[in-house]
């Protein structure tokens, strides 16, 4: 998108995947076409967080920083998350299962296709 000129802003959220959900942990990436135009959107993101939040949170932060910039650490988080994605793959087959044993009007599909924690 930044290649095709196309402006966008790309919010992350680690409150799920880090089980830190009160937090508010996370990064919001806006690319920008110059240096000037950076500072300016940088400052008016803190401007805007600090206005929304009071005070930036540390803990969850902290948190993530370390998991992520230890590599045995970010192994066993991967680990775990691979291990909750398969759970839901499993559950998700399940239901899908179940749906269609009992002739449950409607098209199923979806609950095998649905990747995210929510359908």
């Amino acid at each position: 998108m930044v290649d095709a000129g196309v402006p966008f802003l790309l919010a992350v959220t680690y409150g799920k995947s880090f089980g830190i959900y009160g937090e508010r942990v996370g990064h919001l990436c806006i690319p920008m076409p110059t240096a000037q135009a950076t500072i300016r959107a940088e400052q008016q993101m803190k401007l805007l967080a600090r206005a929304e939040t009071g005070a930036q949170p540390r803990f969850g932060a902290r948190l993530v920083s370390n998991i992520l910039g230890n590599p045995d650490l970010k192994k066993i988080w991967e680990a775990d998350l691979r291990e909750l994605f398969q759970d839901l793959v499993e559950r998700r087959n399940a239901l899908h299962g179940e749906m269609t044993k009992e002739s449950i009007l409607g098209d199923w599909s979806f609950v095998k296709k649905q990747t995210g924690m929510f359908m």
